[in-house]
C-alpha cells in the first residue's frame, strides 16, 4: 500500500506544475526556456540516479541507458505532451527494482520532474 501511494505522489508533481501555471500565467511563455532547461535537467539527474542504482544489474542498466537515450532524443526532437506518459513509465519502472532506500529519491526527482513538465503542458495548451 505504501508503495502505491508514493507512486501517486510522485504523479502529483505534474498537477502542482499545471496548478503553478494557473496561478501566475502572465511569466509562463517568459519562462519557457527555463522550465525546459530544469525539465530536461531533471530527466538526466533521473537517469543517472538510476543508472547508478543499477550498477550491479547490468543487463537492467544497458536497457535503461538505451531508453532514456532514446526517449530524451525524441523528446527534444518531437516536442508532444504524450512522451510525457513514456518519460513517467521510465521513470517510475526501476521503482521496483531498486533496494528501498533509495525508493524515496527517486520518487522525490519524479515529483520534482512533474513540475516543469506539468507547466510545460499548460503553455503549450494555452498556444
Amino acid at each position: 500500500m505504501n508503495e502505491v501511494l508514493a507512486i501517486l505522489f510522485s504523479l502529483t508533481g505534474i498537477i502542482f506544475g499545471m496548478v503553478l501555471s494557473v496561478i501566475s500565467p502572465e511569466e509562463m511563455l517568459v519562462g519557457k526556456k527555463y522550465f525546459l532547461l530544469l525539465k530536461r535537467t531533471f530527466f538526466v539527474l533521473i537517469s543517472l540516479f538510476v543508472l547508478y542504482n543499477f550498477y550491479t544489474k547490468i543487463y537492467l542498466l544497458v536497457l535503461f541507458l538505451i531508453l532514456s537515450i532514446i526517449l530524451f532524443v525524441l523528446d527534444i526532437k518531437f516536442e508532444n505532451k504524450y512522451f510525457q506518459v513514456l518519460h513517467y513509465i521510465l521513470f517510475l519502472t526501476p521503482y521496483f527494482f531498486i533496494i528501498d532506500e533509495n525508493k524515496l529519491v527517486l520518487v522525490s526527482l519524479v515529483f520534482l520532474y512533474g513540475f516543469p513538465s506539468g507547466t510545460l503542458l499548460r503553455i503549450k495548451d494555452e498556444r
